[in-house]
């Protein structure tokens, strides 16, 4: 039995990386931890400013970040210094790449009890979002992949903008709010940290590489926009 629940946390942390519903056999099982040379890890040098734009470039296309369980890269910058949450928001497009795999923000950055803890917003290219969380070293999905309207499909010169509020009155208190392109698009929570604290924490940048990249003919190359 519990092998068999081991392996239901394996497939779902997949769904969460590839960033789509995959066909049933597409990946092998593989560990839902966030440690080095697993599914999902911390790697600032991979997203690299440029400064004269203030743009941040994350532009790979070497094979030893090819996972058969997809391999979340993020990047943690912007520290939200005061006791309210400070809105994050970026633009973000994908030149390059998979379309059906993920990039986004990173959010809430820390420590809850302890153990390593962010949330995060990933969007695709086939304007789809999903949300999701990293607690005690498993990512945790909050919000499956979900097809909106508000998001521009495609890659290329094609920009999305994320915006990320937090609610402190009315029926949305203590909630998120997620506007796509300028359009609100849900409310959200994590129902096991209802009231976070934001100071000291920090936001940046998301990138997922799938499995389906194909880096003897291509790269993935997303550029964020604070």
């Amino acid at each position: 039995m519990k092998s068999f629940l081991k392996i239901i946390s394996v497939l779902f942390f997949t769904s969460l990386i590839t960033a789509c519903t995959l066909p049933a056999g597409t990946y092998s099982a593989g560990t839902t931890g966030t440690e080095s040379g697993t599914g999902s890890e911390k790697k600032d040098d991979l997203f690299v400013e440029d400064e004269e734009s203030g743009e941040y470039v994350f532009d790979v296309n070497d094979k030893k970040y090819i996972r058969k369980e997809g391999y979340t890269v993020w990047t943690e910058l912007y520290e939200n210094k005061s006791d309210v949450f400070e809105a994050v928001e970026c633009r973000v497009n994908k030149e390059y790449g998979y379309t059906e795999a993920g990039y986004g923000v990173v959010f809430l950055c820390g420590e809850k009890n302890g153990k390593k803890y962010l949330m995060t917003v990933l969007i695709n290219s086939c304007q789809k979002y999903c949300i999701g969380k990293v607690e005690n070293n498993e990512f945790k999905m909050i919000q499956n992949w979900t097809f909106t309207s508000n998001l521009a499909g495609g890659n290329g010169g094609i920009v999305n903008r994320i915006r990320i509020e937090y609610m402190t009155s009315g029926e949305n208190k203590n909630k998120f709010r997620l506007l796509l392109n300028g359009e609100e698009e849900t409310y959200f929570s994590d129902t096991d940290n209802m009231n976070p604290e934001f100071k000291g924490t920090w936001w940046g940048y998301a990138a997922v590489i799938s499995p389906f990249d194909n880096f003897d003919i291509s790269r993935v190359k997303v550029i964020y926009r604070k």
